[in-house]
């Protein structure tokens, strides 16, 4: 589901132990003064903070900072790819919130989703992308 209202996603989050300062409503607001917007996706016990990045044509960046909240599932990354499809998203980045080889089961979930290991990252330690081209 995806969530409009910050209150929602401030709910969501709370009921975690420990959540990442990139995947807060106030870095989604302090992001949009530089030319992103953020949307939230929640789907099962999982959700992110999706920041895009508009680009010409009408397409857009997409991007998890360190997230997703909750745990990694085959069925989250299958919604959060179609709906950053919706969004005209030309490619995923999602950088979890880990250390290098921290959690191999997560690892394992966004290369069973498609995703490869990028030479580049936004945040620091790791990031992941898939192409959303094609189908």
């Amino acid at each position: 589901m995806i969530i409009d209202n910050e209150k929602s996603w401030d709910a969501f989050i709370s009921e975690e132990l420990s959540i990442h300062i990139l995947q807060t409503t106030e870095w989604g607001l302090l992001k949009q003064k530089h030319g992103w917007y953020s949307k939230h996706l929640i789907f099962s016990q999982t959700g992110a903070q999706i920041l895009f990045k508009k680009f010409p044509l009408g397409l857009r960046l997409a991007y998890i900072p360190k997230g997703p909240v909750g745990e990694f599932t085959d069925a989250f990354f299958s919604k959060a790819i179609a709906f950053c499809r919706q969004e005209r998203a030309f490619v995923l980045y999602v950088e979890p919130d880990a250390w290098d080889n921290e959690n191999e089961r997560n690892l394992n979930v966004l290369k069973n989703a498609g995703f490869i290991e990028s030479i580049m990252s936004i945040q620091p330690r790791r990031t992941a992308v898939i192409s959303l081209l094609g189908s």
